[in-house]
């Protein structure tokens, strides 16, 4: 699972804290919840990133709806996100 981003600066390693949140229809929105901090690598402005975000869906199963909060506090440029990558296999 990779979360894509475009930044609009540079920052060799950047550190980001994810917390995500998921569940089924029926489930509480925070069946599931977990946290991780990691350092993302952006080496160059306006280039497409795919950054691993699989870390914090460890229990993620077919049905589940996904939140995730990415908290970039160190970037000091503005990340632009275009949405999540998904390979489900069974």
């Amino acid at each position: 699972m990779d979360i894509i981003l475009v930044p609009a600066g540079t920052n060799v390693a950047a550190p980001v804290d994810l917390t995500s949140d998921y569940g089924k229809i029926g489930e509480l929105y925070n069946q599931h919840s977990e946290s991780l901090s990691t350092t993302w690598e952006l080496g160059t402005v306006n280039n497409f990133y795919a950054m691993n975000i699989s870390g914090v869906f460890t229990n993620l199963t077919a049905g589940d709806f996904c939140g995730i909060q990415v908290d970039e506090g160190a970037f000091g440029f503005t990340t632009n996100y275009l949405g999540v990558k998904l390979k489900y296999k069974t």
